[in-house]
C-alpha cells in the first residue's frame, strides 16, 4: 500500500456480507478499526489484506 496516493479511495469490501466502503488510503492507516452495518468490526491486520485487494482491483 506503500505506493498508493494517500487520497486514493478505496473500496473495502465486508469480509462477511460483502458491503462495499469507500475510504482513502489515508484514512485506513489512521484507523485501527474498521466496523459494516451488519456488525462486522474488522481489526487492523486484517485491513491490509482488504486495502491491498482493493488495490489489486484498481489494476
Amino acid at each position: 500500500m506503500n505506493q498508493v496516493n494517500k487520497l486514493q479511495t478505496l473500496n473495502i469490501v465486508c469480509p462477511q456480507c460483502g458491503n462495499k466502503q469507500l475510504r482513502t488510503a489515508q484514512w485506513l492507516t489512521e484507523h485501527q478499526l474498521i466496523e459494516c452495518h451488519c456488525g462486522t468490526s474488522t481489526h487492523t491486520s486484517d485491513l491490509e489484506q482488504l486495502a491491498n485487494q482493493a488495490v489489486n482491483e484498481l489494476d
